[in-house]
């Protein structure tokens, strides 16, 4: 025998709500559209916070490599990759291991998630934040209506949002 025959069935799971502190991507898949879209205004201005914390490292360290390879050719050229380097991983490797915020984002409250309102993992950061952005960031007319689209778009999500499947939530209302 399998089992007890004796025992009545277990009924299914009630459906009761989730624990109120229990934060939405940690519940089960969902619809990104659930939650709570952030505005344009906290887009540009964490985008903005999060260009000034990149720019600022990356001199910092593209002066320390500089200075200490003497300042030579080969020293600028190092500091040159490592600047190009911290201003590539910044976003991806923040976004995958932060829940999908980065500097910026945490500060004005946001954050980036999936189509199932879960946190983007590695490859859709990358995607995201390098391959997308880069390609826009290199093609100037692409980048600007990159990021004027979230003000057309009744999902408030932008070219690289829409191409990674991803969406801009806010983290102030209904969590």
């Amino acid at each position: 025998m399998s089992g007890p025959e004796w025992l009545p069935p277990v009924p299914p799971q009630s459906g009761a709500p989730p624990a109120q502190h229990a934060p939405p991507w940690h519940l089960p898949a969902r619809d990104a559209d659930a939650l709570p879209g952030a505005s344009w205004w906290s887009r540009v201005a964490a985008a903005l916070l999060d260009g000034l914390i990149v720019f600022v490292v990356a001199v910092a360290v593209t002066v320390l490599v500089g200075a200490g390879g003497g300042g030579g050719t080969a020293a600028r050229t190092a500091g040159g990759f490592v600047f190009l380097l911290v201003a590539l991983l910044y976003a991806p490797l923040l976004l995958a291991t932060n829940e999908g915020r980065t500097i910026g984002k945490q500060a004005l409250s946001i954050r980036v998630v999936t189509d199932d309102a879960r946190p983007p993992g590695w490859g859709t950061a990358i995607l995201r934040e390098v391959l997308l952005k880069g390609i826009f960031g290199v093609i100037g007319i692409v980048l600007v209506i990159d990021v004027l689209v979230p003000l057309f778009d009744r999902r408030n999500r932008a070219l690289h949002d829409m191409a990674a499947h991803t969406r801009v939530v806010s983290d102030i209302t209904g969590w």
